[in-house]
């Protein structure tokens, strides 16, 4: 009871705080995918939810979320206007995937809410490694640190591994995209009764930018934003997580990825490396200022170099290449590279010069600590070794100077700034001078002079107040007049003074001394005036009015000695000049190129060091065109044929196939005056682009210079497409290709110091049709020998989206089989092909690509086609090299034929010898009868093993016989039998043998059946025609009384006497034995 007394009390507060509050209604519907948070930090303010029943307040919170598409009623009540007391925040997302982001616009709800200060987000969450673009619809932010004064303030905000950033933003800058990497916030806070526009950003999604970088233990990296640059940060991995900032420091790392989190990470960081190289008095470590040449090259750079010495040093800087050009502070470099060299002194002074590329300063020498800066410009390469460092010990000359003579004045003056070199005065303490040393008076002084050789780096000038100037002079090169004047001039040169020039000749040119001008002095005490010419030790002094030197080479110093004069007459004065020409005689050739229409030369000399002097048309030029169809006339000075090179090129442009018929290249004859061979032609081939140049060699065919296959023949053609110069081979005669078509314009270069030797065409070019792919190969492979078919520039990469094809012509009664050796890359954009398809029916043999495992070999059996085609490769480069062996197919047919063919003629044999043999079979059985013999073989009827009966045949009768056949069985069972072995091999003829049983020893079982009444197995011997069988004695046969009467008849039994031993046993029957009365 006390318990609800006590909450009864606390709603009648409520309700009387809120009675004593400003109360305002608002009705809100956020759309869809908003979440709109209501709230509120006073302590006395709520927002309640009206409900829609009785408009009765529900409960109230200081903090209220609400539902998307749902209308809701809100009160609020604060003591303090509302419009302060609340704030809005209206929340979206940002879903990025790698190729888009939902939704593509982001836009506001700009009539939620109004009355309030409102605060827009977007929570981004974006696939790994991508960048999302927010690109601004309407105008552009800058970046601000202070409050916006319209109302609107743009922020950023990320979160990376810990490492937290916001930038904030006002409208009305060059600001026009926004790059976040994934997490961000982007939010816009606006005013209480600020106007919104309803979309504020278009999303896109760009690949986070990556660099691969490795720095030794000796360079220091530092990568660092540009202060304009206010969004991009870089960042490198620490563990599972990127730690991101404005700078990176980077010291001894091997291939370490860090990654931009802009697109163009270029455009708004710079890089700066500095190494460290440390010299003794003998040597430097490193001793090559070596850089990585494919590092970070789309950055603009700047790379240092500390150079430490030890006192008494000289530093030697060589670079390689050419030469640097000394330039004044303020001045930039033309190609944007600047060197930069400074010198710390011994007096702490520093001395710094500025280099550009391409001078003549090849090395320089250098005292103290050095510093090495060279600026490379964005997207620019540089070669791996910047320049070499030596280190020596210092070799100085100490001179001592003594003057007797008290007005005398010693200025040592450097004449040859090249070369590092200073003088120092020793006494009270050394002080040394980088120019100039003025000695006055000198009374056993000690000089040092900072360099071997002195003589070559300063000149000294002695002045006993007699020489008033010493002038140096350097004559240019080629045609030149240098005037030169005496000292007062046009007024009197002083008396008893002398003035000397010191001329710079150079080689190979003469110099000749011209007075213009001259006014004698009329002189007392009978001197004169003279002229010293001192040329090394030689030394030949004139007078005025004597000629002067005349077409002389080499340096000489010219004194001229003015006498004590009459000052009341006119003095000496001297206008003169030196001319300077080239020695030697020039080869004078006229070019005429209107015989020839599209040809042009080019001259150019190589080495500009020389004193090589090449002109037109009496123009001098380190590089001379002879433009088609004009006349030119060369001169050449002192060129040898090391030092100059002609080329000659000639354009054959087809408009149509009309205007270019069949054309044959060959080499133009050049003007025998040219002192040069001519090193190379080119013909420029130009067609539209539905055309296509077919290549054909009349001397039948082309070969690819190739491994194991190279162009031995004098020359070589050089194929190239013209955009971009994309080398596709070299080719040469005498090969497998019959025929090349080129889908583009092309240049095909014939180099070599034999062209002049080449007489007649050794190409013949036409027009066809387009083709699809770029080039197309007509090949006829060797059988003899491998062929070997090479993609373009092949061992490096072939163009990117380039296509070929290769037409394979195999001979007759071959196949081939196709070994593959291939780079694939890994593609950016498309893919890489190769197909082989036979050209009968198409038959599609092969068809891989880069992501498919590698087939190296693969048997064609009759002509085909080889395609091939690249992507845009984003790392290596697609080359093929495929060898064709030919194989010579095994032919059946004849084989079957022949086997099938006997086959026939056996069955057709086996059937004429059955047919013949049942026909026999046959005939016998007609005539055959059957007799029983009681014991051996039984013979069945018509088994006939003769086809012929005794009396039909002949074999009985004897022309002769021989008595061993007569008497011979008589020795069968003798023991003279064994003496005649070999008489018994054989069949013997129409002798009678007794029958002994049967050979095999057994006799067949024949199951007969039994016999019925009536049946009658044989006939009876008086009924048939055979004659009855003889009856065998079965009495001893060499018994006296024994008689065969079967030899009765017989001629030859009258040879028989009483005691012969008949052996013939006519029966099978066993002998009995003899009696023991037998005789």
């Amino acid at each position: 009871m006390r318990l609800c007394r006590t909450c009864a009390l606390l709603a009648l507060l409520f309700l009387a705080v809120l009675d004593s509050s400003e109360s305002q209604q608002e009705v809100v519907r956020p759309d869809k995918g908003l979440n709109v948070t209501v709230s509120t930090e006073q302590p006395k303010c709520f927002v309640c939810i009206v409900s829609k029943v009785n408009s009765t307040p529900l409960p109230c919170h200081s903090s209220l979320s609400l539902v998307p598409e749902v209308e809701t009623t809100l009160q609020f009540s604060c003591p303090q206007p509302v419009e302060q007391a609340y704030t809005v925040t209206i929340a979206h997302s940002i879903e990025c995937t790698e190729n888009a982001c939902s939704p593509p616009t982001l836009q506001t709800q700009p009539s939620i809410l109004t009355n309030f200060a409102r605060i827009f987000t977007w929570d981004l969450n974006a696939a790994q490694d991508t960048v999302v673009r927010l690109s601004i619809i309407e105008g552009g932010l800058t970046d601000t640190s202070q409050p916006c004064s319209d109302g609107h303030q743009f922020s950023v905000s990320t979160s990376i591994a810990s490492s937290k950033a916001q930038t904030q933003y006002c409208r009305g800058g060059s600001v026009k995209s926004l790059y976040l990497i994934n997490p961000a916030v982007v939010s816009l806070q606006v005013k209480p009764k600020a106007q919104v526009v309803s979309e504020l950003f278009q999303t896109s999604v760009t690949q986070l930018k990556t660099e691969v970088i490795s720095v030794d233990s000796s360079t220091t990296m530092v990568l660092s934003r540009d202060p304009k640059e206010s969004v991009c940060e870089v960042c490198t991995a620490e563990g599972p997580t990127l730690t991101c900032s404005t700078e990176k420091t980077l010291n001894n790392v091997e291939k370490l990825s860090v990654v931009f989190s802009c697109p163009k990470p270029q455009d708004g960081f710079n890089v700066k490396i500095k190494k460290t190289i440390e010299c003794t008095k003998t040597s430097c470590k490193p001793s090559t200022a070596e850089i990585v040449p494919d590092q970070l090259n789309a950055f603009k750079r700047s790379l240092t170099w500390d150079i430490s010495v030890p006192e008494s040093t000289v530093l030697t800087l060589d670079f390689p290449g050419g030469g640097l050009k000394e330039i004044s502070a303020g001045v930039t470099c033309p190609d944007v590279y600047q060197y930069s060299v400074s010198t710390i002194k011994r007096s702490g002074e520093i001395q710094s010069n500025k280099y550009c590329k391409g001078g003549t300063v090849s090395d320089l020498n250098l005292l103290g600590a050095t510093t090495v800066t060279i600026e490379v410009p964005k997207g620019e390469k540089l070669e791996s070794a910047a320049f070499n460092v030596k280190a020596t010990e210092r070799a100085s000359r100490m001179m001592s100077v003594a003057s007797e003579i008290k007005k005398t004045k010693i200025i040592i003056t450097k004449v040859n700034q090249e070369l590092h070199c200073n003088v120092c005065q020793m006494a009270p303490y050394q002080k040394c001078y980088p120019e100039t040393l003025a000695l006055f008076a000198p009374c056993n002084v000690s000089v040092e002079f900072t360099c071997p050789r002195p003589q070559d780096v300063f000149s000294v000038e002695v002045n006993r107040e007699i020489v008033i100037a010493i002038v140096g002079v350097n004559l240019p090169r080629g045609v030149s007049d240098t005037t030169l004047v005496t000292a007062n001039f046009p007024r009197d040169f002083p008396d008893n003074m002398q003035m000397q020039w010191s001329f710079t000749v150079p080689g190979m040119h003469n110099y000749t001394v011209l007075f213009d001008h001259v006014t004698p002095p009329e002189c007392l005490n009978n001197g004169e005036v003279t002229v010293e010419y001192q040329a090394g030790a030689k030394t030949v002094t004139k007078a005025l009015k004597d000629p002067q030197p005349e077409h002389q080479q080499g340096n000489f110093n010219m004194v001229l000695t003015n006498c004590q004069t009459n000052t009341t007459l006119p003095g000496l004065t001297l206008n003169y000049r030196v001319s300077v020409v080239r020695s030697g005689r020039p080869v004078l050739c006229t070019v005429d190129l209107t015989k020839d229409p599209g040809v042009s030369l080019q001259i150019e000399n190589l080495n500009s060091a020389s004193y090589c002097e090449i002109s037109i048309n009496s123009e001098v030029k380190e590089k001379i065109n002879v433009t088609a169809g004009s006349i030119a006339k060369l001169s050449f000075l002192d060129c040898p044929n090391d030092d100059i090179r002609l080329t000659a090129k000639k354009v054959i442009d087809c408009k149509n196939t009309e205007s270019c018929p069949v054309t044959t290249l060959s080499v133009s004859t050049m003007e025998p005056c040219l002192p040069m061979p001519l090193n190379s032609f080119t013909w420029h081939l130009n067609i539209p682009e539905t055309k296509t140049w077919d290549l054909v060699s009349p001397k039948g065919s082309l070969r690819q210079s190739l491994p194991s296959q190279e162009c031995k023949e004098p020359f070589s053609l050089h194929l190239a497409e013209e955009e971009g110069s994309n080398f596709v081979g070299n080719f040469c005669f005498d090969g497998v290709i019959q025929k090349i078509q080129v889908h583009a314009n092309i240049s095909i270069t014939a180099p070599g110091q034999q062209l002049s030797r080449m007489t007649g065409s050794f190409l013949n070019i036409s027009v066809s049709e387009e083709i699809t792919e770029t080039i197309i190969y007509t090949v006829s492979p060797d059988t003899m020998s491998p062929t070997l078919l090479a993609t373009p520039n092949w061992p490096q990469g072939m163009k990117s989206y380039r296509t070929l094809s290769w037409i394979v012509t195999l001979p007759n009664q071959y196949k081939a089989q196709l070994n593959f050796n291939v780079t694939q890359p890994q593609c950016k954009e498309g893919h890489t092909g190769i197909d082989v398809r036979t050209i009968e029916n198409r038959e599609l043999k092969l068809s891989i690509s880069e992501n498919d495992p590698l087939v190296v070999e693969q048997l064609v059996g009759e002509s085909f086609y080889l395609n091939m085609s690249n992507c845009e490769p984003e790392t290596r480069q697609f080359s093929a090299l495929t060898t064709i062996n030919l194989q010579r197919k095994q032919n059946f047919l004849p084989i079957v034929l022949g086997i099938s063919g006997a086959i026939l003629f056996l069955l057709l044999v086996l059937a004429v010898v059955c047919i013949v043999t049942k026909k026999k079979k046959n005939q016998k059985r007609n005539r055959g009868s059957s007799i029983y013999m009681p014991k051996g073989n039984i013979f069945r009827p018509s088994d006939m093993h003769f086809t012929k009966t005794r009396s039909e045949n002949e074999s009985h009768v004897y022309d002769s016989i021989d008595e061993t056949m007569v008497y011979g069985h008589l020795l069968s069972n003798s023991s003279h039998g064994e003496a005649f072995p070999d008489q018994y091999n054989g069949i013997q003829t129409d002798t009678y043998r007794t029958f002994t049983g049967p050979a095999d020893g057994a006799l067949p079982v024949i199951k007969e059946p039994d016999p019925q009444p009536g049946d009658k197995m044989f006939m009876d011997p008086s009924e048939t025609f055979i004659p009855s069988r003889p009856r065998t004695p079965i009495n001893r046969q060499d018994s006296l009384g024994f008689q065969d009467r079967r030899m009765i008849d017989n001629e030859l039994y009258t040879f028989k006497t009483t005691g012969d031993i008949n052996t013939i046993r006519l029966s099978a029957a066993d002998m009995e034995p003899i009696p023991d009365d037998y005789l």
